[in-house]
């Protein structure tokens, strides 16, 4: 009788005939499959049933993961569209041309340039926002948030009737209501 070992190879699991096992040629492996039955029409590597098996996953491998970079590459494009949207208003050409010719009056006076900011731009946020990337239509070389607010109110005393001075007065901005009779002797 032999000692010889079998050949490396899948075999019938002892204990369950519907799974395969592989043996290493030496010993068992941790590997298994379930049994499959091969057709006998084909022959060659595409024929044992473990290289379709690992190609199969390959492929699906490869798709999941095309699928999940995918994923994160639309997530991080909304991420930057809601972040642009709702930090960073649009400001509009008319919005942006009226605040950029405020800011290159060369002189020191360049109220009625200023003035005609409060028709070009619609919100108080794209008038902040305008001023910001033009900040000499103001007296300013830079503006936070709280000076442009304080230009903006001293704007709207003269602009009342204006939608960027309703705005502002609505998301409560202005000291003052826009009605106010006293606004027309200043």
């Amino acid at each position: 009788m032999s000692d010889s070992l079998p050949p490396a190879g899948w075999f019938p699991h002892p204990s369950d005939p519907t799974v395969e096992q592989w043996w290493d040629g030496n010993e068992w492996t941790a590997y298994a499959r379930p049994t499959v039955v091969a057709d006998s029409t084909v022959s060659g590597p595409a024929a044992t049933p473990e290289v379709a098996v690992t190609a199969t996953k390959g492929r699906i491998g490869c798709f999941g993961v095309n699928v999940i970079m995918l994923g994160l590459a639309a997530m991080v494009g909304i991420g930057v569209f809601l972040v642009q949207s709702f930090d960073d208003p649009v400001i509009s050409p008319s919005c942006d041309t009226s605040m950029a010719d405020a800011a290159d009056v060369a002189e020191l006076n360049n109220d009625r340039e200023l003035l005609r900011t409060a028709t070009g731009c619609s919100t108080a946020d794209e008038w902040v926002a305008a001023l910001k990337a033009h900040p000499g239509a103001g007296a300013l070389t830079t503006y936070t948030d709280e000076d442009a607010h304080g230009l903006l109110a001293l704007l709207c005393v003269k602009a009342s009737d204006t939608e960027l001075c309703a705005d502002a007065s609505q998301r409560g901005l202005l000291d003052f209501e826009l009605d106010d009779p006293r606004l027309e002797d200043l």
